[in-house]
């Protein structure tokens, strides 16, 4: 099964957390589920995460947040039910979920970028087809720190 790395950070304990989409985690053998993980320096396994998807769900970027949780923006997508969205997750320490937010424009929409503003929410890049000219033009939302979009 396919597995794709997209973004790896150092958090702040000096372990290095990676989020990408893996195929080897699927129900029913197919689709592509969203995965965050853990590893200390020498590449050993400290925890890993699995967000199920119904289609695919991708994670493209990752930053820890100041209480040394993770953000992690990405891709959602459901069988013929819906377009691409931005999908946005919120863990703990651990990568336990806190929240998870989809943005649903009315076409295909990805976020392949997260920081962490100065008030402590967070910014999301991407590209939209929702607006603008419809052939994919940036993407660009602020979140609070729950998730709340404020832009």
């Amino acid at each position: 099964r396919e597995d794709k790395a997209s973004s790896i950070i150092q958090a702040s304990d000096g372990g290095l957390v990676i989020t990408g989409k893996s195929g080897s985690y699927a129900a029913r053998g197919f689709g592509m589920d969203l995965i965050l993980l853990k590893i200390d320096l020498d590449g050993n396994s400290l925890w890993s995460r699995v967000f199920p998807a119904a289609e695919l769900d991708a994670g493209n970027s990752v930053a820890e947040t100041r209480d040394k949780g993770f953000i992690i923006s990405g891709t959602k997508k459901c069988y013929g039910i819906c377009d691409s969205n931005v999908y946005v997750i919120r863990t703990d320490s651990e990568g336990n979920s806190q929240w998870a937010r989809i943005f649903a424009g009315k076409r295909d929409d990805s976020a392949s970028s997260v920081c962490i503003s100065s008030e402590g929410g967070y910014v999301i890049a991407g590209t939209t087809l929702s607006y603008g000219n419809g052939r994919g033009d940036c993407l660009l939302m602020s979140l609070d720190q729950n998730g709340e979009k404020k832009w």
